[in-house]
């Protein structure tokens, strides 16, 4: 009761300082105002506590438990209120993701209808694209069976040319055979024509040397036979020696001897056709009859199959 008599009396103070200041500008009266309710407050406070003491030293022990127990009651008052606020700003938190999982379940209901009607869609192209590769590959076997066909001509074509190149090298070859027999028979008759002629000169000679007088000291042994058979055996000798020396005397014979003692350089040398034809050689001959051969069996089983 005393309680309420000081609220009565501060209240009433209040009233008469806001009257008395009402006319005063509101920065200057309202720190003034503060300062005075402080005081007031404080001087009341104070004169409170002092009642409230002498009040407790009057009551008995049956209050001080009533009073103990209002305590322990604020207390739970201020735990449930804060277990109030706890609970609801979980409950705001909650509805909140609740909110957001509907909106989240909605967004993928909405995307598993999408998918259903796109498998639908591509169930329904697979069964046309299967129907198209099926007419694909019947028109790709019958591509792979016109470019065989193609290739095979091609391959015949291509073992033609390559004959004709290996004729065309082997005519060459023969004329420059020919041309190196002719020159071969040239040099062999040019051969024997110096050593014919050189034969001549050398009978010629000794002919002619045969015909002279012979001086001697013993004219019976000039005239006997067997001087006869030693001056035709000493004729014969000389006729040996003169025809060698005649015959290294001739320079055209020695590049003739030479050109048939050494004829891979003098070919070389010279330009022999025997030596710088292009020759085609025996495996590049077989290698294209095994070609021609497989290719004709591999063309006759193809013919076998597409019947």
């Amino acid at each position: 009761m005393h309680l309420w008599i000081a609220y009565a009396r501060c209240t009433a103070a209040f009233s008469k300082v806001s009257i008395k200041y009402k006319t005063v500008p509101a920065k200057f009266y309202k720190a003034k105002q503060e300062k005075d309710l402080l005081r007031a407050f404080r001087a009341r406070l104070y004169s409170v506590q002092e009642e409230l003491e002498s009040e407790k030293n009057k009551t008995d022990d049956g209050a001080s438990a009533w009073i103990e127990k209002s305590k322990q009651l604020e207390t739970e008052v201020e735990w449930t209120k804060e277990l109030a606020d706890r609970l609801d700003r979980l409950n705001q938190s909650l509805t909140r993701e609740n909110q957001r999982l509907k909106t989240q379940f909605s967004t993928q209901e909405n995307d598993r209808e999408f998918l259903v009607k796109q498998l639908v869609t591509v169930k329904k192209d697979n069964v046309s694209l299967r129907a198209e590769l099926e007419v694909l590959r019947q028109q790709l076997d019958q591509l792979r069976v016109n470019l065989l066909a193609s290739d095979g001509d091609n391959r015949y074509k291509e073992i033609i040319k390559r004959l004709k190149r290996l004729l065309e090298v082997e005519r060459r070859n023969l004329q420059q055979v020919r041309t190196a027999y002719k020159l071969e028979l040239q040099n062999h008759t040019e051969l024997e024509m110096i050593l014919k002629e050189c034969v001549q000169d050398i009978r010629a000679e000794i002919s002619h040397t045969s015909q002279l007088p012979h001086v001697t000291s013993n004219n019976s042994l000039l005239g006997s036979p067997q001087h006869g058979r030693q001056a035709e055996s000493r004729l014969n000798s000389s006729e040996r020696l003169r025809l060698i020396e005649k015959l290294l005397e001739k320079e055209q014979l020695l590049s003739l001897l030479t050109a048939k003692a050494f004829p891979v350089r003098n070919g070389k040398r010279r330009g022999d056709p025997l030596l710088i034809g292009e020759a085609v050689s025996p495996t590049e001959v077989a290698k294209l009859l095994s070609d021609v051969s497989s290719f004709s069996d591999g063309r006759e089983r193809q013919e076998v199959t597409q019947v």
